[in-house]
């Protein structure tokens, strides 16, 4: 790799430049989970909120709803951020995440499936219940299915981005940005092939990432609040044309601009993720409460996204209920807040348990199946044969 690539992602961005760990991204991690929540509890309530007459409320739900992909892009562009400056790209790494990945899913996917099985049965489904033995395979929560996917490729992808060097690596981020930043980030619907809510978003923004963290210097504060006010300022005209739209014709709020508000990869949605980024990068905070509570954020999308507790839960804090008072955002607002937080201190408590168990020798079970299988006659056979194939190559 280049000399330009600065410094190390073993650290895993815990080391500021200021020595210590920098919590500044563990805090973006957690502003990006609580949006997360906020826009579930717009996108799947059962009161769409958003199709009411123009108002402040209405306009507020809208914001709400706006909130999710941009975290979405924030939460992966931490990890992207970090996992382009590894320095071990080996398979046998990748699969580790994957299989500690795993471990939390299973726990949730579960422990959740039994509480529903013994006390609201009629809640859970059947293909939930095998589902969740799988919780990868039948895609239980889409967002870890396709981390885990992106996992498996960013060994191959990292090594022929550094294999490319600087000057194709910066033609093919060019070429995605005018293809899939323009072609699809500026106009609604999927065009230009792009497949949103899938490792190839993960993969796209991987490639931006990397290229910034390998061979540009660090942008100014200027810039990355430019960059996150522009996208904003982009999302906040689209609602605005969209409610006058709204307004002057009625009917349903107008179902182009869901495009750009709860579609993956959209300009503006990346404008802000990576503006936030740039920001929490420049930023240099230092909080062991920050740190810790970090922690549960992928709890927290676990267990109030798990499909069961979603439908009962948003059924629950139903925005119809509260529709005709005064302040209903404000109180939609304090239920995220409280949904947040109880999943948040669940997580935490699992993690205790974990590290008083399991994780008192994390990754060990995955070590000993990794040795053995690697040590296996056949896998053995395997290498010799590449590394025959690769000797070949090089004569």
């Amino acid at each position: 790799m280049s000399n330009e690539v600065r410094g190390s992602a073993e650290a895993l961005g815990r080391q500021g430049s200021h020595g210590g760990r920098n919590s500044s991204f563990e805090l973006l991690r957690l502003i990006a989970m609580f949006m997360i929540v906020a826009h579930h509890h717009v996108t799947h309530n059962p009161f769409p909120a958003f199709d009411q007459p123009a108002s402040i409320n209405q306009f507020a739900y809208v914001f709400f709803l706006s909130m999710g992909k941009i975290s979405v892009d924030i939460f992966f562009g931490i990890s992207a951020w970090f996992l382009c400056e590894s320095r071990d790209l080996s398979i046998r790494k990748s699969l580790r995440r994957i299989w500690i990945l795993e471990r939390q899913m299973l726990f949730y996917s579960l422990t959740l499936m039994v509480c529903f099985l013994v006390f609201d049965r009629k809640d859970i489904m059947s293909e939930q219940i095998i589902g969740s033995f799988f919780p990868t395979l039948y895609d239980m929560w889409w967002y870890p299915t396709n981390y885990v996917l992106f996992l498996l490729f960013y060994p191959f992808v990292t090594v022929g981005l550094q294999k490319m060097g600087q000057r194709m690596h910066a033609c093919l981020a060019v070429t995605l940005l005018l293809v899939w930043g323009l072609a699809y980030g500026m106009t609604p619907n999927d065009y230009a092939g792009f497949l949103s809510a899938t490792f190839v978003s993960f993969i796209y923004q991987y490639v931006l990432i990397a290229y910034y963290r390998w061979y540009m210097r660090k942008a100014s504060r200027a810039l990355s609040w430019s960059m996150a006010g522009v996208g904003a300022l982009m999302i906040l005209a689209i609602m605005v044309i969209a409610d006058l739209v709204h307004l002057r014709h009625g009917g349903p709020f107008p179902r182009i601009v869901f495009d750009y508000l709860i579609a993956e990869g959209k300009l503006p949605q990346l404008l802000i993720a990576f503006g936030c980024l740039l920001i929490a990068d420049r930023m240099y905070i230092k909080s062991r409460l920050i740190n810790y509570l970090a922690r549960g954020t992928f709890g927290v999308y676990l267990i109030h996204d798990y499909p069961p507790v979603r439908k009962v839960l948003w059924s629950f804090f139903d925005i119809g209920k509260i529709w005709g008072g005064h302040g209903a955002a404000v109180y939609s607002l304090a239920i995220v807040v409280l949904v947040f937080t109880v999943c948040l201190v669940l997580d935490l408590i699992r993690e205790f348990l974990f590290s008083r168990t399991i994780d008192r020798r994390r990754g060990y079970w995955f070590d000993l199946l990794a040795d053995w299988f690697q040590s296996s006659p056949a896998i053995v056979r395997v290498r010799q044969y590449l590394t025959g194939l690769q000797k070949v190559n090089t004569d």
